[in-house]
């Protein structure tokens, strides 16, 4: 979910974080201990499965066609033909860690020695995946499953280390042993069928299950026990199954794990709409680029909802056979069954015929390298930018094969072949909008793009997310005014763009979405609402606030084995004033992720409000000392110097947030008011009409100005 966070100051208990003691148990005893775990009847626990082998029998070719697929290879026990890395005794060293794979009674094991720590010594769980690369999960305590780093390219048969060249220290949250490599929290989801997570948030520990290892005819389906009934006697119109046919049903089958989204609940369908059970990622610069290409490991859904290819209709398997996942037709057929033989010409591409050039995903689908070298393609199948890449740095389909010439190369030669006129992109938006500086007429023209349905709803919906602390409020209530209510993306965005406004309008606006069809909408309602007394709503909405505060918890809690995730799970407990249960949840998501660095900012100002003002500069000390971006923390601790009588240290600190991020507008403001206070008028009103050139048209400067001058 977007990341929000509140700065309001209110009061604080004491609380002592728990510290979770590991006791040490061999790897044959843990082996042991899980298995017994394992084997508890699945038939309690996942009850509406039937598992593939009832499905065979009357659909023999669609399991044909399954079986050595992607999601076949999802996830398999260990054995002499499942595991593909070489396990014959094989000792390496990859950026400093001692590697030796090995077999040891039909147990296939790993040791691990890391510098500076005792080695460890596991069995291998599981195998995962298989092309381009396979991985292998541990089991470890409190139910956690580990992926090793080390992972087996298959087609060069070497072991590689992910993050090649990088040290990465055992308490990151990237480190193999931690979160960002955790199954349990990062993959099983959509590597087996049926997951349930089962996380104790209190204990930090996973009782996970699943009922098929691997991904399933249920996986895609759904539980197939009413279907196997409806065989029996075939009385019903109704065959108890899921097989989507249109475009909203196969993505909804698809997207849950193709996706880059939270999921904001345990048990989900693949026949549940999408949007109820998962939000979708944003086309956010912190995972996209700035005009929308991938970035980071976006898995496909973000992209093809960008494109066009998706609001004409196309589906899925309109490409890629649903059993095998295979293409359904090789190059460049594929792209004709659908459009003209005119595309397929050297008129159209200005390549050589038969090339790589000539190749319509050369152009509209260019890809990068995940996982080391896992190449995935780009689906927004846009058009190629060079001169967006001349300007802002973007990448572009062009440059990836003629690397060694400069996107100003590249952008001549598109004009050369289409003229000077590019067709209108929500890619220009999208890249204005996260800039900083916006003048009012900028402003004005992002605002009307918001609304307009001629560009995608996820474009439009990232665009107000780029745009928030940047307009001015006559720009905010311009937006407010322009948004459909059954845009759901653009409204969350919107939501979450308010979770920083005064109560008032918070109040005034979460109201009307209290009733919302989609739970994430009434969720992100209730979350502005969570610290306004509830006396101020109506008796049948203070009852809606209720539910919709049961189910956001109960979704927060979902999430708390995220960083992110106990981190709202703090501001959560921080807006409803239990001051204890939000320390606690700060200083987990710290401990699990150490440069999730926003939570800074709430544990000192948790810390503030408990008057422990020297814990909470030394929080703010760490945040500023892990970050690059640090205008914030030290406006933080401006504030605080400035609260303890420091008045000379909370003019320095000011100083340093405006040197590091001179558009932080309330920085100037803070400034001023010190100075004001000191009679140096003067020097307050530079300090003013400074923040001024960087946003002309605020009103709490312009307000401070004009009652300076009375002084002057």
């Amino acid at each position: 979910m977007t990341r929000n966070f509140s700065y309001k100051f209110i009061s604080l208990t004491v609380v002592l974080l728990t510290v979770f003691i590991l006791g040490n148990c061999s790897t044959e005893e843990i082996q042991k201990k899980n298995e017994q775990n394992e084997n508890r009847t699945q038939a309690t626990v996942h009850p509406q499965y039937i598992g593939d082998e009832s499905c065979i029998s009357c659909h023999g070719k669609q399991h044909e066609e399954w079986t050595g697929s992607h999601h076949d290879w999802a996830m398999k026990s260990p054995d002499s033909s499942s595991v593909l890395g070489d396990f014959n005794d094989r000792e390496i060293t990859l950026d400093g860690v001692q590697y030796r794979f090995y077999k040891s009674k039909n147990l296939f094991k790993v040791s691990v020695i890391e510098k500076n720590e005792e080695g460890q010594n596991f069995i291998i769980w599981k195998t995962f995946g298989f092309w381009p690369l396979q991985q292998y999960l541990v089991k470890t305590e409190d139910g956690k499953i580990q992926t090793l780093r080390a992972s087996w390219n298959s087609e060069s048969k070497n072991w590689y280390h992910q993050y090649k060249n990088e040290i990465i220290a055992p308490k990151d949250w990237l480190h193999w042993t931690n979160g960002g490599q955790r199954w349990n929290t990062m993959c099983a989801d959509c590597h087996s069928t049926d997951v349930r997570k089962n996380y104790n948030v209190e204990l930090d520990q996973f009782e996970t299950t699943f009922k098929t290892q691997n991904v399933g005819c249920e996986a895609c389906h759904g539980p197939g026990s009413n279907h196997l009934s409806w065989t029996k006697n075939q009385s019903s119109d109704d065959k108890g199954i899921f097989n989507p046919t249109d475009q909203v049903s196969i993505l909804n089958q698809c997207a849950p794990c193709h996706s880059r989204r939270t999921k904001i609940k345990e048990t989900v369908y693949p026949w549940e709409d999408f949007h109820t059970n998962y939000l979708v990622q944003n086309l956010s610069p912190d995972f996209y680029e700035l005009d929308g290409q991938i970035k980071e490991e976006d898995y496909v859904f973000g992209s093809f909802l960008s494109s066009k290819m998706y609001h004409e209709g196309v589906k899925c398997n309109d490409c890629h056979n649903p059993h095998s996942l295979k293409l359904k037709a090789e190059g460049n057929n594929l792209c004709l069954s659908c459009h003209e033989p005119k595309y397929n010409s050297k008129k159209h591409h200005f390549h050589q015929e038969n090339s790589l050039g000539a190749d319509c995903i050369s152009c509209h689908m260019p890809g990068k390298n995940y996982m080391g070298h896992d190449f995935r393609r780009d689906h927004s199948f846009r058009v190629p930018r060079p001169d967006q890449s001349v300007q802002f740095g973007t990448s572009n389909a062009c440059n990836q094969c003629h690397s060694d010439k400069s996107a100003k190369w590249a952008a001549n030669k598109v004009v050369e072949w289409y003229g000077p006129e590019r067709q209108m992109h929500f890619s220009d938006f999208l890249i204005r909008s996260a800039q900083n500086n916006l003048d009012s007429v900028s402003q004005k023209e992002l605002i009307q793009y918001v609304s307009n349905t001629n560009f995608p709803e996820i474009a439009r919906s990232t665009l107000v997310e780029n745009l928030q602390n940047k307009l001015s409020n006559e720009s905010t209530r311009a937006m407010m005014e322009s948004i459909d209510p059954n845009e759901h993306l653009i409204l969350n965005s919107v939501l979450n763009y308010f979770t920083q406004e005064s109560p008032q309008a918070r109040l005034y606006f979460a109201r009307q979405f209290l009733f919302h069809s989609k739970s994430i909408i009434r969720m992100n309602a209730a979350k502005l609402l969570l610290d306004i007394p509830s006396n101020q709503l109506n008796q049948k909405e203070q009852q809606q606030l209720r539910r919709n505060e049961s189910e956001l918890l109960q979704s927060l809690r979902y999430n708390a084995d995220f960083p992110v995730g106990r981190l709202q799970l703090g501001d959560y407990y921080f807006r409803k004033n239990d001051l204890p249960n939000s320390i606690l949840n700060y200083e987990i998501a710290l401990k699990m992720d150490s440069l999730l660095l926003p939570v800074y900012s709430n544990l000192a100002t948790a810390y503030n409000i408990f008057k422990q003002n020297e814990k909470a500069l030394k929080v703010l000390a760490i945040g500023i000392s892990k970050t690059p971006n640090k205008g914030q923390l030290y406006y933080l601790k401006g504030l605080l110097h400035y609260e303890m009588g420091m008045k000379e240290e909370a003019i320095q600190s000011l100083n340093l947030s405006l040197k590091d991020s001179p558009n932080l507008i309330k920085s100037y403001y803070n400034l001023a008011v010190i100075h004001y206070e000191a009679k140096a008028f003067a020097q307050a009103k530079r300090v003013l009409e400074k923040g001024l050139e960087i946003s002309p048209n605020n009103a709490e400067l312009l307000d401070f100005l004009n009652l300076l001058s009375k002084e002057l």
